[in-house]
């Protein structure tokens, strides 16, 4: 019997890592879909608002949410290509598209996300009622407040005059 029993965990973790990968690579498939759809939505807004449900998306928003997508697609890649020596990171250069596309995705949805939750949090903070304090009412310094019986020590007999 070998004592090896090294390859079995290694094969498992490398199943984990490749199961990690594919699942990476499905939720990156999602929001660029996502991130596709909504620009599709944004660049008719640039045109005429949209409605809808309840929801107008007025032009503004429509150059803004491309415009933020513009920035990222370009902020995105420097900023990774900058830090990538400091991990001692190789980038290759096929990878670039995808670098170029993680930020336009993170400039136009994920900032609109934050953006949303921010506006979301304020109107909560807005919407709780805002608690007064108003002090207690002032006491009148003409009539002293009732005052209890001083305090005194109990002596020895105080039982004996109790029971009488």
């Amino acid at each position: 019997m070998s004592g090896n029993k090294n390859s079995d965990y290694t094969a498992g973790l490398a199943i984990v890592f490749v199961l990690a990968a594919f699942f990476a690579i499905g939720v990156w498939i999602f929001l660029a879909v996502v991130t596709a759809f909504l620009s599709l939505i944004a660049l008719a807004a640039c045109f005429h608002p949209l409605r809808i449900g309840g929801e107008v998306i007025s032009r503004k928003d429509g150059y803004f949410f491309l415009l933020r997508g513009v920035i990222g697609w370009f902020a995105f890649p420097f900023i990774v290509i900058s830090v990538a020596p400091m991990f001692d990171i190789g980038i290759e250069h096929d990878w670039i598209v995808y670098i170029m596309m993680t930020g336009y995705m993170i400039g136009s949805t994920g900032i609109e996300y934050l953006l949303f939750k921010m506006s979301e949090g304020a109107e909560q903070e807005t919407a709780a009622p805002v608690q007064t304090y108003s002090p207690p009412p002032s006491r009148s310094l003409s009539s002293p407040p009732n005052q209890p019986e001083p305090f005194r020590y109990a002596s020895w007999d105080d039982e004996e005059e109790t029971r009488r």
